[in-house]
């Protein structure tokens, strides 16, 4: 069975909960909504996008918000919701950003990338697409994730209007990596591992 306790801890973007006491209450009580909210009793699968079911874990468990947990934490617990249902509903049609990711993707509209696009927590993903092209939106963010530090790297502070041909090799590089080395062992990971925790308890 996976429990509310095991549902945080399998994310790394929920570690603060455990290792700072001053976030000891906010952890309790989204682990108390979590036990009591609906999440446990209604089958992920007649969700038909994504979104409808990051808004139903928002409602469930951030009315009224609990401090210390934002829109990172309500999108991570969705995400790996989905892994409970063979990862479906996956995210489509938006990418979620928030914290390093947002400032990566700023980066890249800094830099040329994303011009048109006004950055906010929930961009839509065809605007991504074009420039990004083999990326789901869900390893859209998770590249922002994982290499949000070297996306920063290229140049936080430029503002070009479109990509040098300097900084454009190093983006790629930089997604190419993520495409090989990075991509087919999270997603493996995520799924096998959730593919043995059984039901929600």
């Amino acid at each position: 069975m996976l429990t509310g306790e095991l549902l945080l801890k399998r994310s790394n973007h929920m570690l603060y909960l455990w290792r700072f006491p001053r976030n000891r209450s906010s952890r309790d009580e989204l682990l108390r909504r979590i036990k009591e909210s609906k999440l446990w009793a209604t089958p992920i699968s007649p969700y038909i996008n994504f979104d409808a079911l990051y808004q139903f874990v928002e409602g469930e468990l951030n009315n009224p918000r609990i401090p210390h947990i934002g829109q990172l934490a309500i999108y991570d617990i969705a995400l790996h919701l989905t892994y409970l249902n063979n990862g479906n509903p996956k995210p489509k049609d938006y990418v979620y950003v928030h914290a390093l990711p947002l400032k990566a993707c700023k980066c890249l509209q800094n830099n040329g990338f994303l011009r048109e696009l006004n950055l906010t927590s929930k961009i839509p993903f065809l605007s991504l697409s074009q420039s990004f092209p083999g990326l789901t939106a869900d390893e859209f963010e998770d590249l922002l994730c994982q290499l949000g530090k070297s996306i920063r790297r290229v140049g936080d502070k430029n503002t070009y209007i479109k990509p040098k041909e300097e900084e454009k090799a190093k983006i790629d590089a930089i997604v190419n990596t993520y495409i090989k080395d990075f991509k087919p062992i999270i997603h493996e990971t995520k799924m096998s591992s959730y593919s043995s925790a059984g039901t929600l308890d």
